[in-house]
């Protein structure tokens, strides 16, 4: 298996900062971390085919010094672990310096692209 390489977009808006991890897959299912330290709004976005039972969990940690950070599962705005089992999007309500998309379960059609916009 391999992390899903994310790509950087910042042109949108010079104070927004988009992440992209394009197809994650049962093959493939966390993407690479990223750095958004001193960021307070963080939401995910995830669009794609979440075949059968498959779920795209936010980790974050708060580890800003570390280059290999020890992450956990992202809280929403509503105190609940963020779990995206359909297309749509979800505030997060825990800052953390890193981030990654995690998939679990899905089939062999799962196929998704998950997005971190921040400002």
């Amino acid at each position: 298996m391999a992390d899903v390489t994310p790509v950087k977009d910042f042109t949108h808006d010079s104070k927004m900062k988009i992440w992209k991890w394009e197809t994650l897959t049962t093959t493939n299912t966390q993407g690479s971390p990223v750095k958004l330290a001193y960021t307070d709004d963080v939401t995910i976005y995830a669009f794609g085919t979440f075949g059968a039972g498959g779920s795209i969990a936010l980790h974050a940690s708060p580890e800003a010094s570390n280059a290999s950070p020890t992450l956990f599962a992202a809280l929403s705005s509503s105190g609940t672990t963020i779990a995206l089992t359909a297309a749509g999007a979800n505030v997060v309500d825990e800052n953390g310096a890193w981030y990654k998309p995690v998939l679990t379960g899905g089939d062999g059609t799962t196929d998704i692209d998950v997005y971190l916009v921040s400002k």
